[in-house]
């Protein structure tokens, strides 16, 4: 299926996503944070961002997000943006200070949603993030959230997914294929569902990941560009959390982050990675933690490297 990119009407991007279910709270919050973006269905990419360069020679372009949007306290800071992992390759990230806690010595925990292909916006507005939206689209604060007491990072990945991008094309879907047909320009044809015709990824499997193995180098540039671009918020060590299919991710991922670690490559930074935290639904994935952890795609870890399955 392929996904609309993250400069789309954000209710239309996720309404034609099978891999991404989110519900109208969660849309409608995204509709406000990208208001000055849906205007069209055919739209140009994001443009006036602050870029910062981060480690491993990943740049990341962002936005403050204005204070109400999400974070309801005017204290605490808010960006979201891409780490531009490679040329044609934009991973979306949002960000948020520690509320009670000194932002600067605060810990830094990173969250994504399962899937694979789930946005981590369903973390952010119906679980664990700041904020949510009640049935009148009206923003509330999160008493709950987990940015009481650490920075916290919500990472759309891999590509593709959520408002994450690849290379933007006109396009229109063929509801009798259900397949994405590019167009020349952004004209939608008579003969096409207008409520299709938009700016889509182009469909290219090389643009996003094909296993969970492939998606960890992607993660962990992400990584090294929030890390390098904002060093403030990860001086206290960095911790991972992540549910349902995370189960696979989250060892996968671990071991990648830990394995470069070690080789320490020329212009990156060690992740200070504290603790990995994996949330399974019940009752039904709760019988599956063995194989979620010890199974081929995990290749037998569920930490690296003391602790094996």
């Amino acid at each position: 299926m392929v996904q609309r990119c993250c400069n789309l009407t954000p209710a239309e991007l996720w309404a034609r996503s099978k891999l991404s279910e989110l519900s109208m709270a969660s849309i409608l919050a995204a509709l406000l944070l990208f208001a000055e973006l849906a205007i069209a269905q055919f739209v140009a990419e994001p443009t006036n961002f602050t870029t910062k360069a981060g480690h491993a020679g990943i740049n990341v372009r962002y936005k403050e997000v204005p204070t109400g949007i999400c974070e309801q306290d005017p204290n605490v800071k808010s960006y979201s943006g891409y780490a531009d992992v490679s040329e044609n390759e934009h991973i979306f990230w949002w960000f948020f200070e520690a509320r009670n806690v000194d932002a600067t010595t605060a810990p830094l925990t990173i969250w994504i949603n399962g899937g694979p292909g789930s946005s981590s916006m369903i973390g952010l507005f119906q679980e664990n993030g700041p904020c949510g939206v009640d049935v009148d689209g009206n923003v509330y604060n999160n008493p709950y959230a987990w940015n009481n007491v650490s920075n916290m990072i919500f990472i759309d990945q891999p590509t593709t997914t959520g408002f994450s991008y690849s290379i933007p094309v006109p396009g229109y879907q063929d509801v009798n294929t259900n397949s994405l047909v590019a167009l020349p320009n952004a004209t939608c044809p008579d003969y096409a569902d207008s409520s299709t015709c938009g700016t889509y990824n182009v469909y290219n499997t090389t643009l996003t990941a094909n296993s969970t193995v492939a998606a960890a180098p992607n993660f962990y540039l992400t990584l090294q560009a929030f890390t390098g671009a904002f060093p403030q918020y990860s001086s206290n060590g960095v911790y991972f959390a992540t549910e349902s299919y995370g189960g696979h991710y989250g060892p996968i991922f671990s071991r990648y982050i830990l394995e470069q670690n070690e080789l320490n490559l020329a212009g990156t930074a060690p992740i200070d990675l504290k603790a990995v935290s994996v949330h399974l639904p019940a009752p039904i994935q709760y019988q599956k933690n063995p194989t979620l952890a010890s199974g081929p795609d995990s290749q037998g870890y569920l930490f690296y490297p003391e602790w094996r399955v």
